[in-house]
């Protein structure tokens, strides 16, 4: 779903590219809000994989919610993107 979501930027941006509807991609807040919550959530399970322990129910509720937030950033990349392509102005072929 992470690698999905940045695959969904990275590819968005180069078909407004190709349709000649170029897009500069500012990172939201929702998105930075997204990185922090998976670089706690990886470094929480690694810590609990290193020390033995198991996975609980309050890392089960993280894995949920990073992964609506990865949801969420992507649409809003999407609906970004989406309104740009529909409603820039067509440039003229050279």
């Amino acid at each position: 779903l992470v690698v999905s979501r940045d695959v969904l930027i990275v590819g968005a941006v180069v078909l407004a590219r190709l349709l000649r509807r170029p897009i500069a991609m500012a990172p939201h807040m929702l998105s930075k809000i997204n990185t922090v919550a998976q670089i706690l959530l990886v470094v929480a399970v690694l810590g609990m994989l290193a020390l033995g322990g198991q996975v609980t129910d309050a890392m089960r509720l993280g894995y949920v919610a990073v992964g609506l937030l990865t949801a969420a950033s992507g649409a809003i990349y999407l609906a970004t993107w989406l309104r740009h392509v529909t409603h820039a102005r067509q440039e003229p072929e050279p």
